[in-house]
C-alpha cells in the first residue's frame, strides 16, 4: 500500500487548467478502464451510507453518523481512484485507510458539509413536524379526517424541505469538494485541507459553478433512478458517485498543477506475474 505524500501541492496549476467537460470525459474513461472495480468501490460507500438510513434501530442517528462516516469513506474512495489513475490496481481495503491514518482530520475537513446537512435536517424536521401537528390538530378539532388535499400539502412541504436542504448542502459541498482529496497531502491538518479546497474553488469559480450545475443535474437523474426502482441505489447512485469522484480528482490535479494520467483499460494492463518478453 502506497503512502500518502506529505508535501503540499502548488496552489496554482503549472499548465492550462482542465475544463469541466474534459475532466468529466477523463473521469468516465477511468470508469470504463476498470468499470466493475470502480463501480464496486463506489457501491461500498453508497451501500454503507444508505444502509444506515434503512436500519430501523439506528436510522434516527443517521445524520449524526454521517458526520463520522461520510468523510473518511469519501476520502478512501478518492484515494482508491487516485491510485487507479496512477496505474495501480484497485484495492478495496484502501476505502477504509482514512479510518486508520487520518480519521479525525477527515471529520474536521468534512465539517462544513456535514454540519450544514445536519443543521438543515434538524431545522426542516422541526418545520415538517410543526406543520404536520398543526394540520392534524385543526382537522382533529373539527372532527374531520385528513383529506387528500391536506395530505398532498404535507407531502409537498416534505419534498420542498428535502429539495432546499439538498440544494444548500450541495452549494456548500461544491466549495469544499476538494477537502477530502487534499487531506491525503497533509493528513495531519484537516482544517487546512478544507481552507485550501475553498481557496481553490474561489480561484476557479466559473468552472466550479459549471461543474456543480452539471453534476447537480446528474444527481437528480440518479435520484430518479432510485425512486423508479429500489435497485437504482445499486446502479445509478454508485455510477454517479464513481464518476463524480473521478472527475473531482482530475479537476483537482489539473488546478494544482499535478500530472494528468489516463490509465489503460484493466485488460490492457501488463500482468506482473507474466514472464518478461525475450
Amino acid at each position: 500500500m502506497s503512502e500518502a505524500p506529505a508535501a503540499e501541492v502548488p496552489p496554482q496549476p503549472s499548465g492550462p487548467a482542465l475544463g469541466v467537460i474534459d475532466a468529466m470525459r477523463m473521469g468516465w474513461r477511468l470508469m470504463a478502464s476498470d468499470f466493475w472495480q470502480v463501480w464496486l468501490a463506489a457501491l461500498v460507500v453508497v451501500a454503507i451510507l444508505t444502509g444506515i438510513n434503512m436500519v430501523p434501530c439506528i436510522s434516527c442517528l443517521a445524520p449524526v453518523a454521517r458526520i463520522f462516516l461520510w468523510p473518511p469513506l469519501m476520502a478512501g474512495l478518492f484515494w482508491v481512484i487516485r491510485d487507479r489513475i496512477d496505474g495501480a490496481p484497485i484495492q478495496m481495503g484502501q476505502l477504509f485507510d482514512a479510518f486508520k491514518h487520518c480519521f479525525w482530520q477527515t471529520v474536521i475537513a468534512g465539517l462544513p458539509i456535514t454540519l450544514t446537512f445536519l443543521v438543515l435536517g434538524v431545522v426542516f424536521f422541526i418545520v415538517q413536524l410543526s406543520l404536520g401537528f398543526t394540520v392534524g390538530f385543526l382537522k382533529g378539532a373539527g372532527g374531520q379526517e385528513m383529506d387528500p388535499g391536506s395530505m398532498a400539502m404535507l407531502y409537498g412541504i416534505d419534498f420542498a424541505c428535502v429539495l432546499v436542504r439538498e440544494t444548500i448542502t450541495g452549494i456548500v459541498g461544491l466549495f469544499f469538494m476538494f477537502a477530502l482529496l487534499a487531506i491525503w497531502e497533509t493528513p495531519e491538518d484537516g482544517w487546512g485541507a478544507a481552507k485550501r479546497a475553498a481557496r481553490l474553488m474561489v480561484q476557479n469559480l466559473g468552472a466550479s459553478l459549471v461543474f456543480g450545475l452539471v453534476f447537480g443535474g446528474l444527481w437528480v437523474v440518479a435520484v430518479l433512478g432510485v425512486l423508479g426502482c429500489c435497485i437504482g441505489v445499486f446502479a445509478t447512485m454508485a455510477v454517479f458517485q464513481a464518476w463524480h469522484a473521478a472527475s473531482v480528482v482530475y479537476l483537482y490535479r489539473s488546478w494544482t498543477g499535478q500530472p494528468l494520467v489516463q490509465p489503460l483499460p484493466a485488460a490492457a494492463m501488463p500482468d506482473a506475474s507474466a514472464p518478461p518478453a525475450v
